[in-house]
């Protein structure tokens, strides 16, 4: 035994350099700039498949269509010359990868790098496909042929010779990024482009040799492994899912532990294949067991790395495109509904057929846009869920009997019940990280479930036809092929779903998603359950993905593992969700007749046989180009040049509070729980260490009712540390109290909810939402995830803080129509929606003018004479001094004084460690603001 797994994990040796060498140019581009491109495994194909074709034919491939897409040599190359044309290619195809897509691209949200990058991998499938074929290509060898003996084994020598390889190439890249000055500034670059700049760099040029190198090294792995693993269009795309798991195993930083998890990963694989004859070896692992090792490195990678939250609330580099909710209903359901009448009786046969296609796959485009056009979550998962939804439907309905509609729905609640299962990691991660863990739960589902004989066993009867009382709703009877009831029980699927979505996006739930899409620390801040609004949707949206798969299964007669696949159908479903417009449930729509397998490829595919490789060229060279220039998709665009031509419709602002004086409005705004002899905040012994590094050393102090405490120190103090710790953002050692009720470890939200509130250095806004909703969203009546509540009606609260703050006539303007001052005070007025008892309020005055300022203390004052307690961070020492009870100031994280602003004025420490002089300075009131 011990002898036959040294021949395995030899031979797994194999798949291991493909791994590590692919790892190895994800993280030299992602070093030279933060680029995580899934499009890097068809670079190094591209450069296979040019290999191949030296060898071969002596014909030297572009990645062009249409023009001389070759330059012919006359004979096949040598082995050498094969192998630098492969290289070269290789290295040119991420050179202009980073020109034209990715350079574009270097200030847009990561959901358009992700998607550029799925549509580069879809562009180079395609053009292999169109030069070399579909089918496995046999690739001649340069490396050894022989075998040496190892444990009594004869082992292939080429392995070694190919380790041998990769630990060179990995001594270089290791080398180059750590000695060469060079080096240096690329590894530099991706985190401080303007530092670079200064030290006479060009960005551009450095990240231009980041991705010539990538490719270079990409290339010569692909053309070194494929005599090897063999070379085929699907499984060298798939190497980028074990690549990835290394790379991000190694943080994207270190090389040679990126080279190591490749090796092991591809050791491991072929281990484990060995195992899976053992009689042992579960037989329902027996297939697609080695396919899960890569998602259960990335798991556990990025779990281990990830943390709750993202740093004090920072927003996003860049906007991601804007979300259209839908304002009416009505008309919305009754296009679809007449369309999809008309269409499905003036179409017939296979025309009907990909018309119906196109309404199950709007069931799954719409999951697309709740799940990452609404909350900002990028997964690749629907379409592997739609299919687990298909296998389960088919099970309960063959093996246990269970009726139309029972099986689909209870396949569509465990559809849901795996949402669930992927949206953990979402919990602490997002962004490019989550898509990649839900692509490799996309590739180890399709491999593990869809491949397996024992949830899928070949051979199974076409599954009976849909029946509903005593209505035959079945897809084809006789030469039919697609009947009006079956179009129709679809349509009417698809209408109850898009209702579902459009309520969720038109209330309370739409705008806490966009919340939690904007920043999930600020959306905990203003007391959204962010947790429980991500399971609430992944569930929901994998529910409508699971609806789609079992009406794809009924479609069918039976589960096709082809329907689901990763690269032909989950890709896609991304590129054209995006294509179509991510945002906006019109996207979902057009995106289903665009799909592959939609009304629209049928129809092309008709007249034009065989378009299927040109059709997803054509869609990935468009969706390359509206992630860079149209980010809303093509129904966002429309709708934007209409708004041009088409005067805004502001909404009618209700007055604050007719007929009510200063004081009833305050009284609105007033603590949800007065109690005149409460204890207010108390926190005592807070410590909060970062690492080796302590913030806050210990601090203690109360912050009573109706009380204005005023913080300070100087920058790096550790004040906005010790708020992270009295929010709940950041975790600490000591005390923390509010009217004698423990608050230690409590999440965000619940502290919110319990009555501490905060604000943040910058506003902080919600970009999606107006002014108005940015308030609304805040309201802590409507806390419960299922409660929603027509988009029409405003809390009371609303207009009567923004009287208050004086900012009326801003309702409903978005955030960026703001001056800096606006958005300062709306920050402070979306906090006091929640009516705390304690506000927390971290630099509002910084950016204020004078009058501003005067206006903010005066506001604080009389939110004090209310009976909230404010704990104010401030810099403006003059503000400070008049509206502050009592003052703490800390220093290095520890607190030195305490005491009314008097004391603090004449205090020889404050003196010397803050204020400056060695000299009192005069203490100001409000009225000499």
């Amino acid at each position: 035994m011990f002898g036959e797994l040294i021949l395995f994990a030899t031979v797994g040796l194999g798949a291991g350099v493909a791994y590590a060498g692919l790892g190895l140019g994800l993280v030299a581009t992602y070093r030279g700039t933060g680029v995580v491109n899934f499009a890097h495994a068809a670079i190094a194909m591209w450069g296979a498949y040019v290999y191949v074709g030296m060898r071969t034919t002596g014909t030297l491939y572009l990645p062009v269509v249409g023009i001389p897409g070759t330059v012919e040599f006359g004979a096949p190359t040598g082995a050498p010359a094969a192998v630098l044309a492969g290289v070269a290619s290789s290295s040119v195809l991420g050179l202009l990868s980073y020109v034209l897509v990715f350079r574009p691209l270097r200030k847009a949200p990561q959901l358009a790098c992700v998607v550029a990058s799925v549509g580069l991998l879809t562009v180079i499938q395609s053009l292999v496909v169109i030069h070399f074929g579909s089918e496995q290509q046999v690739v001649a060898p340069f490396l050894s042929s022989g075998a040496i003996s190892v444990a009594g084994q004869q082992v292939p020598v080429d392995r070694f010779e190919a380790l041998a390889l990769l630990a060179a190439a990995a001594l270089v890249l290791w080398a180059y990024f750590r000695f060469a000055r060079v080096g240096l500034a690329t590894s530099a670059v991706a985190e401080n482009e303007r530092s670079i700049s200064l030290l006479g760099y060009s960005p551009n040029r450095l990240a231009l040799v980041a991705w010539s190198v990538s490719g270079a090294t990409a290339g010569l792995f692909g053309v070194l492994i494929a005599p090897i693993v063999q070379l085929s269009a699907v499984n060298y795309t798939l190497f980028v899912i074990p690549a990835l798991a290394a790379a991000l195993f190694a943080r994207f930083r270190s090389l040679p532990l990126t080279a190591l998890v490749g090796l092991l990963l591809g050791v491991v694989q072929s281990i484990v294949v060995y195992l899976k004859g053992e009689s042992w070896f579960p037989v329902w692992a027996q297939v697609g067991a080695e396919d899960a090792l890569p998602l259960l490195v990335i798991v556990v990678a990025l779990l281990r790395r990830a943390s709750r939250s993202r740093g004090r609330g920072e927003p996003f580099s860049a906007r991601l495109p804007r979300v259209r909710r839908p304002q009416r209903l009505a008309p919305l359901l009754a296009t679809v509904g007449v369309v999809g009448i008309v269409g499905g009786l003036s179409l017939d046969g296979v025309f009907r057929f990909g018309f119906i296609q196109s309404v199950i796959a709007a069931l799954v485009l719409l999951s697309f846009v709740l799940l990452t056009g609404y909350m900002g979550q990028i997964s690749l998962a629907p379409v592997a869920i739609a299919g687990v939804s298909g296998i389960a439907t088919a099970r309960f309905a063959d093996a246990l009997g269970i009726p139309f509609p029972v099986a689909p729905l209870l396949g569509a609640l465990l559809a849901a019940l795996v949402g669930l299962v992927v949206a953990l990691p979402a919990l602490r991660i997002r962004g490019i990280q989550l898509a990649v863990v839900t692509l490799a739960f996309a590739v180890a589902t399709q491999s593990f479930v869809f491949g397996n004989p024992s949830l899928n066993p070949p051979g199974l009867p076409n599954l009976a036809g849909p029946d509903l009382f005593g209505l035959d709703l079945s897809v084809r009877s006789g030469s039919d092929i697609a009947r009006v009831p079956f179009l129709l029980l679809c349509l009417v699927v698809l209408l109850v779903a898009i209702t579902a979505v459009a309520r969720i996006a038109r209330g309370r739930q739409g705008l806490r998603l966009l919340a939690v899409r904007s920043n999930e620390r600020v959306a905990a801040s203003v007391g959204i359950g962010v947790t429980g609004t991500k399971m609430l949707i992944f569930g929901f949206s994998s529910f409508l993905a699971g609806l789609g798969g079992a009406l794809m299964l009924y479609s069918l007669g039976q589960f096709s593992a082809a329907s689901f696949d990763t690269l032909a159908v989950a890709l896609p479903f991304l590129a054209f969700a995006y294509l179509g417009g991510i945002t906006s449930i019109n996207g979902a729509l057009l995106a289903a007749l665009l799909c592959p397998g939609g009304l629209l490829f049928v129809f092309l595919n008709d007249y034009l046989n065989d378009v299927g490789p040109y059709y997803l060229l054509v869609s990935g060279l468009g969706l390359v180009v509206t992630a860079m220039q149209y980010p809303e998709g093509i129904t966002g665009t429309v709708a934007s040049l209409v708004e041009r031509f088409l005067p805004r419709r502001r909404t009618k602002v209700r007055p604050a509070a007719p007929g009510r004086s200063d004081a009833d409005i305050l009284g609105l705004l007033a603590p949800a729980h007065r109690d005149a002899n409460a204890e207010g905040l108390y926190a005592g012994g807070v410590t909060v260490d970062y690492g080796g590094v302590r913030a806050v050393d210990n601090a203690e102090f109360r912050v009573r009712r109706g009380e204005v405490v005023g913080l300070i120190g100087p920058n790096g103090a550790g004040k906005t540390s010790l708020i992270d710790a009295l929010s709940g953002f950041t975790e600490f050692s000591g005390r923390l109290s509010l009217d004698g009720s423990e608050l230690g470890g409590v999440a965000p939200h619940d502290i919110v909810r319990a009555g501490v509130a905060r604000t943040w250095q910058s506003p902080e806004l919600f970009s999606d939402l107006t002014v108005e909703q940015n308030l609304a969203v805040a309201d802590p009546s409507v806390r419960s995830l299922g409660s929603l509540a027509k988009r029409h009606v405003v809390p009371e609260r609303v207009p009567a803080l923004l009287a208050f703050l004086g900012l009326s006539d801003t309702a409903d303007r978005r955030p960026d129509e703001l001056s800096l001052g606006q958005q300062k005070l709306v920050g402070i007025a979306r906090t006091l929606m929640s009516q705390p008892a304690v506000l927390m309020l971290d630099e509002p005055a910084a950016g204020l003018d004078s009058v501003e300022s005067r206006l903010l203390g005066t506001k604080l004052r009389e939110l004090a004479s209310i009976g909230v307690g404010l704990l104010l961070v401030e810099h403006d020492m003059d503000l400070v001094f008049a509206v502050c009870d009592r003052v703490v100031v800390i220093e290095f994280g520890r607190i030195i004084a305490v005491g009314t602003p008097a004391e603090i004025r004449t205090d020889p420490a404050v003196l010397t460690a803050y204020l400056g002089t060695g000299a009192p300075q005069p203490v100001l009131a409000m009225e000499d603001l």
